[in-house]
């Protein structure tokens, strides 16, 4: 992954502030709502949800989640259409493709190497025996060995 610099980041998170920002704007719209009556709901001035609204103030999680509620919305609404590129290289982002990678990597040595994974009603006990664990419907002979 390659590294980015701290104004990198910085402008990244700004541009996502802006998304969000622009993606509560059309569902307030689209509920034919003003921005003083949204304001009013979630306890803020007209004047902090116009700069949430273009993204220049970041938005708690406790504000976005009452924003979220008041507009009828799940949280992810507010982040669906979010260029990826802005994510790439953030300090915590792992793209789903990179873990896809590596699981399988991870896969194709152990199959490389003979392992096998074990039989999911099989567990080891502390003493390395293998013992099987019953299954619900098994009848109770069954579960004596």
């Amino acid at each position: 992954m390659s590294k980015i610099s701290k104004r990198q980041i910085k402008r990244r998170m700004q541009q996502i502030d802006a998304h969000v920002g622009m993606k509560m704007r059309d569902f307030r719209i689209k509920l034919g709502m003003t921005q003083e009556t949204l304001a009013a709901y979630v306890g803020v001035t007209f004047q902090q949800q116009q700069k949430n609204e273009r993204g220049i103030n970041r938005i708690a999680a406790s504000r976005l989640m009452a924003i979220a509620c008041v507009l009828g919305v799940q949280i992810e609404a507010f982040y669906q259409g979010l260029p990826k590129r802005l994510l790439k290289g953030l300090p915590g982002y792992v793209g789903v493709l990179a873990v896809r990678r590596k699981a399988a990597n991870n896969n194709r040595r152990s199959k490389l190497a003979g392992h096998r994974q074990p039989h999911p009603r099989t567990v080891r006990n502390p003493r390395l025996r293998v013992r099987r664990v019953p299954t619900p419907n098994a009848s109770p002979s069954a579960r004596q060995a």
